[in-house]
């Protein structure tokens, strides 16, 4: 299937997203230990803000993940861009829709940068 039929076929139809190949929501808990041992191997203490962690008197910080590893959305097309009205957070998600290589029968995905990959597969 082409990427211009798949877009004008799956146009408002509902998704599953799954990231890949970097930190999510449920990753926090595992970096809090590791960043914990870290602090501890560094005689500083852990400080943990809202959206960061960081490290007593050193200029090092770490950002928390603010995407789930799963979710499910609606997705529209527009000419260049897609927008997700994601079912679990009020706040829609958008992006670049990708190159032509990108697109299965029934999914696509969008690289994030680093190994960072969003699997979009639609739900039938």
């Amino acid at each position: 299937m082409s990427k211009a039929s798949f877009i004008r076929e799956n146009n408002r139809k509902l998704f599953k997203a799954t990231v890949t190949g970097m930190n999510t929501i449920e990753d926090i808990p595992a970096m809090r230990i590791k960043l914990q041992k870290i602090a501890k191997n560094n005689n500083t203490e852990l400080i943990e803000k809202d959206n960061s962690f960081s490290l007593k008197d050193f200029n090092a910080f770490w950002d928390k993940p603010k995407i789930k590893r799963e979710y499910t959305g609606t997705i529209k097309f527009k000419s260049t861009t897609y927008i997700v009205k994601r079912s679990d957070i009020d706040r829609d998600s958008f992006g670049d829709i990708p190159a032509s290589d990108h697109f299965t029968e029934d999914s696509f995905y969008i690289d994030t940068g680093g190994n960072g990959r969003i699997t979009y597969q639609l739900i039938k």
